[in-house]
């Protein structure tokens, strides 16, 4: 019963949110859960109107010390971001109750906070991956049309004022 309430909150969380939940990973890294997480994560709520999208905070020392990451996408407005950190900071706390590094990714934004100093530094091990099951017949075809919406989305992205997005189907 406990795992179904965990469910129905995180999807009711994300319906609310108006981003859709991709996924969350809790990883137990040996250390516990610091009481500096929602100092961090109040931290990065607040900052991130002044950085377009993207804050880093920190706070404690030694073995209480937590690093935080909250970013959103570039043509996601600011109420939406805030409010899609705030379901990232809740849906965490309940999903990541005892985790010391934990990640969520919705589609407006990605939350992560960790015990380990990670600013700056390249982390391939945490993907949530898609898996596309339909069959290319024609892969020239494909190949060209992927080119082009490519292009486009490049072309777009490097727009002034674009948030360094584009789209294209």
């Amino acid at each position: 019963m406990g795992y179904f309430l965990l469910f129905l909150l995180a999807f009711l969380v994300s319906f609310a949110s108006g981003s859709d939940l991709l996924g969350t990973q809790c990883f137990n890294t040996g250390a516990n859960y610091s009481a500096s997480i929602p100092t961090v994560e109040g931290m990065l709520l607040s900052q991130i109107a002044k950085h377009g999208g993207y804050a880093t905070a920190s706070s404690g020392g030694g073995s209480s010390a937590v690093y935080g990451l909250l970013q959103c996408r570039g043509d996601v407005s600011l109420n939406d971001c805030i409010s899609c950190g705030k379901d990232a900071a809740n849906l965490l706390r309940t999903q990541c109750s005892n985790q010391a590094d934990a990640r969520v990714w919705y589609d407006f934004c990605f939350l992560r906070y960790d015990t380990e100093n990670f600013f700056g530094k390249s982390d391939s091990g945490a993907v949530i991956l898609y898996w596309n099951v339909n069959t290319v017949t024609d892969t020239a075809m494909f190949e060209r049309k992927l080119k082009g919406v490519m292009d486009s989305v490049r072309g777009q992205a490097l727009k002034p004022n674009s948030g360094g997005l584009g789209r294209d189907k």
